[in-house]
């Protein structure tokens, strides 16, 4: 589960919209070269704020838990794309909303490149937990499909519905959709859509 634009308030992602609008979407190869992040000054301080004072929406965290308590196979993990100036508000923001209760680990990006380390994760999920199937939450189409390219076909990606994410905006970018990637308006559909798929 991604965090920011799924479970907090968060601004649309500014670097796919931008790409989007250019006609040109860049996918990155998963491997370990994330970058090194380098944080200080004035700007990194305001961004951790920024972060830290975004609201929740209510409806994915209740949502999510409400899967959980349904499904005892069904485990959750946290898969963030912020730095490492932004971890420890991260899980304490996290933990105050009862995330303790509901996930089973914390994947948080440990270097610059957020859409890469999201394919990453994946692999590490599925090493770590010795399973196959997997569903990510994303707001993010650049981290969604190259989730969605890791994941094949033991699971799913859903990715929040934004303005840009419309046929002719995709068409215009040459971007296809992996048919394991599906676009919904919030968490609450993507949780409905997780159930039934389990329930075969």
């Amino acid at each position: 589960m991604d965090l920011d634009g799924t479970l907090f308030w968060g601004p649309w992602p500014a670097k796919t919209g931008g790409e989007l609008l250019r006609g040109r979407l860049t996918l990155p190869e998963v491997d370990e070269d994330l970058g090194e992040y380098k944080a200080g000054g004035v700007g990194a301080r305001t961004r951790v704020w920024c972060h830290e004072i975004r609201g929740v929406k209510r409806g994915g965290w209740r949502a999510l838990g409400e899967v959980l308590a349904g499904d005892d196979k069904l485990a959750a993990v946290v898969v963030s794309g912020r730095e490492k100036d932004k971890h420890e508000m991260t899980l304490r923001r996290v933990r105050e909303e009862g995330g303790d209760k509901l996930f089973e680990g914390y994947y948080l990006n440990p270097g610059e490149r957020a859409t890469k380390w999201k394919g990453l994760a994946v692999r590490r999920v599925r090493e770590d937990f010795g399973i196959r199937e997997i569903y990510l939450v994303d707001d993010d189409l650049r981290a969604g499909v190259v989730a969605a390219r890791e994941i094949g076909r033991e699971g799913e990606v859903y990715v929040l519905k934004m303005p840009l994410y419309y046929p002719p905006v995709l068409r215009r970018a040459g971007v296809e959709l992996p048919t394991n990637l599906k676009l919904v308006a919030d968490v609450e559909e993507a949780m409905g859509m997780i159930k039934r798929r389990r329930r075969g």
